[in-house]
Parts: C-alpha cells; sequence; structure tokens
C-alpha cells in the first residue's frame, strides 16, 4: 500500500506592507533514493488570517508557487526569452495559484513528480505600480503527497528537466 504524507503550512509572508519578497521556503523530503519518490496529489489554500490594515486581497493579485528548485519559486516576470516568475514553461514549478478580489485560479503539473525537496513562495503585484511585494497575509496549505516508486530513467529525466530549467537562455 502506497505511503501518504501532508505537508501543512503557510506561504512566506510578513505582516508589514511593502516588504520585499521573502525567500522561498524548502520542504526537505528528499530521502536519499533515487527509486522513492512523491507525487503531489492535492493542494489545498486556506487564507488563514486576514491583515484589517492591508488590501493585498483587493484588485492586487497575489501569486503562489510551489517548486522543485530554489529559482523555480522566485519573484519576477516572465518575458518571451527568459522563464522567470510564475510560469508554465518553467519545469521546476508544480503548483500555480492566483488570486485577487474576483478570481482564484489553481493548476497542478498532473504529471509531477518530486525526487529531491519542495520549494514553496508566494508575493503580490500591485495593481497600480506592477511592483512585486512579500505577502501580508497568512495564506495557509495542505499538501498531500503520496510516495510512489519510479524507475530510475524516469528519475534522471525528472532530474536533468529540471537542472536544465536553470541554463540561461541565449539572445538571438
Amino acid at each position: 500500500m502506497p505511503r501518504t504524507y501532508t505537508l501543512r503550512g503557510s506561504f512566506p509572508f510578513q505582516e508589514n506592507e511593502q516588504v520585499i519578497v521573502l525567500p522561498p521556503e524548502r520542504k526537505q523530503l528528499w530521502n536519499g533514493s533515487f527509486s522513492r519518490n512523491w507525487i503531489i496529489e492535492d493542494i489545498q489554500i486556506v487564507i488563514t488570517s486576514i491583515n484589517q490594515d492591508e488590501v493585498m486581497l483587493g484588485d492586487d493579485m497575489v501569486h503562489l508557487v510551489i517548486a522543485t528548485r530554489h529559482n523555480g519559486a522566485l519573484p519576477s516576470f516572465s518575458i518571451s526569452t527568459q522563464v522567470q516568475g510564475p510560469t508554465v514553461r518553467d519545469n521546476r514549478q508544480l503548483w500555480w495559484g492566483s488570486m485577487d478580489a474576483g478570481n482564484f485560479q489553481t493548476l497542478l503539473d498532473p504529471e509531477n513528480l518530486v525526487v529531491e525537496d519542495l520549494y514553496v513562495n508566494g508575493w503580490y503585484t500591485d495593481r497600480g505600480t506592477g511592483a512585486i511585494f512579500a505577502l501580508t497575509q497568512d495564506i495557509g496549505y495542505v499538501i498531500t503527497l503520496r510516495e510512489e516508486r519510479t524507475s530510475l530513467p524516469r528519475t534522471i529525466l525528472t532530474l536533468i528537466k529540471e537542472l536544465a530549467q536553470d541554463t540561461p537562455s541565449e539572445s538571438t
């Protein structure tokens, strides 16, 4: 019977307004085996507190990301020649969430595989200026993982895809 594991926590946040984005939080899952890895089955999000002095969940856009590498969970804006910030073109990212006052979207990569660790991060983009700031409210998560035995070629391919994403792109 496959083993399941649940991670609970919050995306990095500070209660102060307009703080520089916090670094991604590392969730250690590496068990020393390349054949016993994790599949993310489900991710649930809950806003566990509301900072009454902050309008972060108003018209501003909140970005949440779960990645398999530190660099995959850093804030930025993706452009055509570079893979940065939350984008489905980033092989290091497994889950994306975004929300504003009227919308909440999430997407989990259906072919996700976690060989080593997870990195969790979040930030918001100010609607008026486009500036990126740290979350100012506690947004909690519950991640359900299932252990899966994987072949060595599948594990190696997953690691190559993750690491190749860090290769700087050449401008043409």
